[in-house]
């Protein structure tokens, strides 16, 4: 665990690695070049008209199709992400922390996209969801700073949050899956199996949105009158929650065929929705009270250097050592 109040820790912080643009240009470069070919596939897709991210068989959990604009907007903010890595702060969380896993999910992340899009392969699908949630998983957690308590604002909007809303949607993707290689279509008259396995997909999406972005643990120690941020393991991020709860409301959007299918995505929406702004606003209070530690220590620690760099605080021979004779 790092001490991040210890100056003298053994462990080297990620963030005091020098960091230049022109170091890992072969990774750096790799990471523009699989970028541009999932935006590429991306545009091609919308001017086509042919949307395969809107596929699978139409099951009693597949949402409205304007859900999948989520795309979008991870598309968009990887576009920071690569443009980020240029920069020290982004060399340092997504060279040294991140590596080839990024390039490695982009590659991934096509393959998955055109065996869903088949129609053919849902159960191979199924299993390469599996895979990029287990990618982006490690990329979201490897991304994180470990040399202090709060990341930079490059770092949350560019590392974060892009990485985040992926493993959530990835969460709602692989579910839709799961159904569309062994479920049945929604114009099948659902039965009690089916009911019960939407409602536990319903309720273990909603569950997961408030369980993870409420398992933050930062512990500030006050005591003997100086702060100390341990900042243990970050399990949670409300982020990670957005996408699980839009696509809540697009199931409930989507699924009016069925009345219980409908009233609970309804339901579990509503409190998913109320669990994001409970996560979102313990997460500003905690923000705050580690910034307000940290601020209170460095006045803490410029008060006694001042006091040491103060000649009242130099005692002198006289004041220590008796005169000899």
């Amino acid at each position: 665990m790092v001490d991040y109040t210890n100056p003298d820790s053994e462990t080297v912080p990620r963030s005091t690695v020098r960091n230049s643009w022109t170091d890992n240009l072969l990774l750096k470069f790799t990471n523009v070049i699989v970028y541009a070919l999932c935006f590429a596939n991306h545009i091609y897709i919308i001017g086509t008209g042919d949307d395969i991210h809107y596929v699978g068989k139409g099951t009693y959990i597949t949402p409205a199709p304007w859900v999948f604009n989520i795309w979008a907007v991870i598309h968009f903010l990887l576009l920071g992400t690569v443009t980020f890595q240029f920069f020290p702060g982004g060399q340092a969380s997504i060279i040294h922390g991140i590596g080839w896993n990024l390039p490695f999910l982009g590659v991934l992340n096509l393959v998955y996209i055109h065996v869903w899009a088949s129609g053919k392969h849902y159960v191979w699908a199924w299993l390469l969801g599996i895979f990029v949630s287990w990618t982006v998983g490690t990329i979201w957690l490897h991304g994180r700073p470990i040399d202090r308590p709060l990341p930079s604002l490059g770092e949350e909007l560019f590392v974060n949050l892009p990485f985040a809303l992926y493993y959530g949607w990835m969460a709602v993707l692989v579910w839709q899956n799961i159904f569309d290689a062994f479920g049945v279509v929604a114009t099948e008259r659902a039965g009690g199996w089916t009911k019960f396995f939407v409602f536990l997909f319903l309720s273990g999406m909603q569950g997961t949105t408030t369980s993870m972005g409420t398992t933050r643990v930062d512990i500030i120690d006050w005591s003997r009158f100086e702060p100390k941020v341990i900042h243990h393991f970050s399990g949670g991020d409300f982020y990670f929650g957005i996408p699980i709860t839009i696509a809540l409301w697009a199931v409930a959007d989507q699924q009016r065929s069925s009345g219980f299918v409908h009233k609970c995505a309804l339901v579990f929406a509503i409190l998913a929705t109320v669990g994001i702004a409970i996560s979102s606003l313990l997460y500003m209070v905690t923000a705050g009270v580690i910034l307000h530690a940290l601020y209170f220590r460095e006045s803490f620690v410029d008060q006694e250097r001042a006091e040491v760099r103060s000649p009242r605080a130099l005692p002198t021979i006289l004041e220590t050592e008796p005169l000899l004779g």
